[in-house]
């Protein structure tokens, strides 16, 4: 009862109303949580990310800020704050290699056929970035790259 009334009383999306979350939400939540699972997170972690993936990233900083507490608190009170912060190891482990995997930002993600390129990185040219990665942006990016 009381993810229902901190859904409807504390927690804001970007509009300033409460976010609605449907048994599709949750379906999303458990479906990232099984990929996280298949990329060698442990189950807890791979729950506070499936989670956090699908019920925050609509909601605006302040009430992200305060889901992501109960989350922590509910899914990972056992999982150090330093360990969150970083990534597991390589998918696959031994048996892949680092041509099959990249690691972008705390997010192991399938490498592709193309050269990757970082759009934040500045154009050694005029000194500028193609696109500037903020801390809330950084942290939206985090939550979608699955």
């Amino acid at each position: 009862m009381r993810a229902r009334a901190m859904s409807t009383k504390e927690l804001f999306d970007g509009a300033g109303r409460s976010p609605r979350y449907s048994l599709r939400t949750l379906c999303r939540a458990l479906e990232a949580t099984r990929i996280f699972h298949d990329r060698r997170y442990r189950l807890p972690r791979a729950l506070l990310e499936g989670f956090s993936m699908s019920f925050l990233t609509q909601l605006e900083p302040k009430s992200a800020s305060a889901l992501s507490r109960h989350l922590i608190s509910s899914l990972a009170s056992k999982i150090n704050k330093k360990d969150l912060r970083s990534a597991p190891g390589r998918p696959g482990g031994k048996k892949s290699s680092k041509n099959d995997w990249i690691l972008c930002e705390r997010v192991w993600l399938p490498r592709g056929p193309l050269k990757p390129k970082d759009l934040a990185e500045k154009n050694p040219i005029d000194g500028r970035a193609e696109y500037i990665v903020t801390p809330s942006v950084r942290e939206n990016l985090y939550r979608l790259c699955w």
